[in-house]
């Protein structure tokens, strides 16, 4: 208007330019939208012919039970949970309780040092669900050059008497839950998501909206899990899988599904600048953080005691694992982003526990992996030990043993894993383990990694605050 004014144009002068710009923008809106249409066709395709080729592998190989002994194995995936925010692990701040008061259970065994094979949930999943057939380097991971050397261990256990059960809250579609249609490919599943879920409890629905979740766990699994008294009673040995959602995305989405009463607060003495410093502003959000990690705590509590005293009643041995699929970094605001990687992502709580039957009946199985609690492992090593504690052999068609449940393979490997910077290279963070020093690529980062965490500083702080000898000198009061 002003042009037209400044011009003494009548402004249906613009017009032929203006239709001719709306036509041209039009046009190119139809082509971005048919563009991407067509890639996201393309993409959903190859996943399909990746799920398809990754699933017909199983077909190349025999599988022999090696014992008939019963045992139910209830692994419970955690999901984004870093070890070093775990009171457990040795966190300052009391956030794990629960597994607190049991880690003296002589049936318990915490691994130490367990590290992820990624920082994202699929990629770490179809890894540590995933036997390496062919592994080569001394390293294997998951991709489209080698995922026919790469076979689900659900798939082996499949072709064997023991029933699979899967539990989730992760959703069952998308590329992003592509594990579950490669290495959860269980015999019978149950899913926050699925219409019979909504339609008996509006609370279960997940709503898509990942930064606010709008289910709980806890109530999810005793609602699905621990009532389902058939997979309890069922003879014969068993494996179930209850995949967490808690943990992902913005943490404050757990604060309602904690009682006022339990909800986590740090000490009088900590606030946002003597706890981290320039990250300062991070406070709310490493507070949630540890909230929703004690939230977790409760959960595995609850889905341990269901289990115990279920299996109790069935007179079955019972074997708990408990693990992450990746860390988080909520002190720096990294979240678990890939690409500006910390020792925390990396680093996940991995927790074993044999139930009375059960460690009466395999001492030597829990003798062996309790000498292994300090032994820096991969994720990779949940396969080994599901074949070591259900005493399964993959061969090949001519019977020979191609990968042998006494192995522990994953134990050789040299990388956590492997990633590919912008110009297509592709660098390997190592394992710090067993390696000539000839493979280390880069000394600098392989010396700086280990003290990136700042969870560090904070055992340091809290040695320091809460010094017994510091108090009992009466210097306490001086340094508040």
């Amino acid at each position: 208007k002003i042009y037209c004014k400044a011009k003494n144009k009548n402004i249906l002068y613009l017009n032929k330019y203006l239709s001719t710009v709306f036509i041209l923008v039009l046009i190119l809106g139809l082509y971005k939208i048919i563009s991407l249409t067509f890639v996201s066709y393309q993409a959903g395709k190859d996943l399909k012919i990746f799920e398809k080729e990754f699933r017909k592998n199983i077909e190349n190989y025999k599988v022999k039970k090696i014992k008939q002994n019963p045992l139910k194995t209830v692994i419970y995936v955690g999901e984004s949970t870093s070890a070093l925010n775990m009171s457990l692990y040795g966190y300052p701040f009391d956030t794990t309780p629960w597994l607190n008061s049991i880690q003296n259970d002589k049936r318990f065994i915490k691994f130490n040092l367990a590290f992820a094979t990624h920082t994202h949930t699929t990629p770490s999943l179809l890894s540590a669900f995933s036997l390496c057939i062919k592994q080569t380097n001394e390293n294997c991971s998951i991709n489209l050059e080698n995922k026919k050397d790469n076979l689900s261990v659900i798939d082996v256990l499949n072709k064997t008497e023991v029933k699979t059960f899967l539990f989730s809250t992760q959703g069952s579609l998308g590329g992003h839950n592509l594990a579950n249609k490669l290495v959860f490919e269980t015999k019978e599943k149950y899913f926050s998501s699925d219409e019979e879920s909504i339609k008996k409890d509006n609370n279960l629905k997940l709503l898509g909206n990942r930064y606010k979740p709008q289910l709980d766990d806890l109530k999810f699994f005793r609602k699905t899990f621990c009532n389902n008294k058939r997979v309890f009673k069922e003879k014969g040995s068993s494996l179930t899988l209850l995949h967490s959602y808690a943990g992902h995305g913005q943490y404050d989405g757990y604060l309602d599904f904690i009682s006022s009463s339990t909800k986590f607060n740090y000490p009088k003495y900590i606030n946002n600048k003597n706890f981290l410093g320039k990250d300062y502003k991070n406070f709310r959000l490493i507070n949630e953080y540890d909230t929703a990690v004690k939230y977790i705590d409760n959960s595995i509590k609850n889905v341990f005691e269901c289990s115990k005293k279920n299996f109790k009643d069935f007179s079955h041995p019972m074997i708990f694992i408990y693990f992450s699929d990746h860390g988080e970094s909520p002190a720096s605001a990294r979240g678990h982003d890939s690409s500006r990687l910390t020792y925390e992502m990396l680093h996940v709580p991995f927790v074993v526990y044999f139930n009375d039957m059960a460690f009466n009946l395999y001492k030597d199985k829990f003798e062996k992996l309790k000498s292994l609690q300090d032994t820096n492992l991969t994720l990779r090593f949940l396969s080994d030990l599901i074949l070591y504690l259900n005493d399964v052999d993959v061969l090949k068609n001519d019977d020979s043993v191609e990968y042998s449940s006494n192995n522990f393979k994953s134990l050789k490997s040299k990388f956590i894993l492997g990633r590919k910077n912008l110009d297509n290279e592709t660098t390997k963070i190592q394992t710090f383990w067993k390696y000539e020093k000839k493979i280390i690529e880069d000394e600098n980062f392989r010396m700086m990694f280990p003290t990136q965490d700042t969870s560090i500083s904070l055992w340091q702080l809290k040695n320091f605050l809460e010094s017994t000898i510091l108090e009992s000198n009466g210097l306490w009061r001086i340094i508040r």
